[in-house]
């Protein structure tokens, strides 16, 4: 079982294909993973569109998939890296959720 220890603001494109992609590799090794199941992705937003991400894969227990592409070949990679995704609320700006994990969480070692 992962448990958060990194929070992401801005759940995008560039964060799938680079951070949560090297995050999943970590994980899917059975020689790695006891020592770093404490590094799971929380994702964070403070925009309307990052509470429009956050509807999209919430029923998706938060995973993603990554496509990659070149001329001779595709593959389809499912994330599992992500953990959560805070609530966000941009309209009144009261990040209680956020807040409160940057600042009480003492499992939380890196915001990026």
């Amino acid at each position: 079982q992962l448990k958060a220890g990194i929070v992401h603001l801005g759940v995008g494109n560039f964060h799938r294909s680079h951070l949560a992609t090297y995050m999943n590799d970590l994980f899917n090794d059975p020689e790695l993973f006891e020592a770093n199941k404490s590094w799971g992705l929380v994702g964070a937003g403070v925009l309307s569109f990052d509470a429009d991400k956050r509807a999209l894969i919430e029923p998706q227990n938060w995973m993603q998939t990554l496509v990659e592409r070149d001329a001779d070949s595709m593959k389809a990679t499912v994330l599992a890296s992500m953990i959560d995704f805070l609530p966000v609320d941009y309209e009144t700006q009261k990040y209680t959720e956020l807040q409160e994990m940057l600042m009480k969480d003492p499992n939380i070692k890196i915001v990026s």
